[in-house]
């Protein structure tokens, strides 16, 4: 993404909500993470790329789906708590 105002703003705010995110039953147990899930596990072994990952709970919920999982974001804040949550 340019380095521009409102991309730079997105970066800092998510960054700020990110501890939130990694904390959230919402975000971590979602009917949607589950219906991701049930999609993936259909064609299972190939390459699943996770646009806008956050904490990373659907490239954590897939990994054993999928030959290669890259999960990218805007937020670097973000991307730590994916870390850590790949790491436990």
């Amino acid at each position: 993404m340019p380095d521009t105002h409102q991309g730079k703003a997105a970066q800092i705010q998510f960054s700020k909500q990110s501890a939130y995110y990694a904390d959230s039953q919402q975000h971590s147990a979602g009917e949607s993470l589950q219906v991701t899930m049930d999609f993936v596990a259909k064609s299972p072994g190939g390459i699943l790329l996770d646009q806008g990952t956050g904490v990373g709970f659907t490239a954590l919920g897939v990994r054993d789906l999928a030959t290669e999982v890259i999960a990218t974001d805007i937020s670097s804040g973000m991307l730590d708590q994916a870390a850590k949550l790949f790491t436990e």
